[in-house]
């Protein structure tokens, strides 16, 4: 249906937005705050809000590492433990 095509359109269009926001990011390193054992957050992420930040590396859940931002897909940084 048209609505559903306009839909597509618009969520479309926000991923490129994303995407053009996110490459910002490429090439820093933050602290960030361990939530599993695959995802963090960095100061500048709002749970209900923003994507979070999956990395490599080994860190422990509740804790702080660094981690280097290396990419992005979709609305979430990709980033290695340093």
């Amino acid at each position: 249906t048209t609505l559903f095509r306009s839909l597509n359109k618009i969520m479309k269009l926000q991923a490129e937005i994303s995407n053009t926001n996110l490459q910002k990011y490429i090439g820093k390193t933050y602290k960030v705050l361990i939530e599993t054992p695959n995802t963090a957050r960095s100061y500048m992420d709002v749970p209900e809000l923003d994507g979070v930040i999956l990395f490599k590396g080994k860190a422990q859940p509740g804790s702080f590492a660094e981690c280097k931002i290396t990419g992005n897909k979709d609305y979430d940084l990709i980033g290695e433990i340093i």
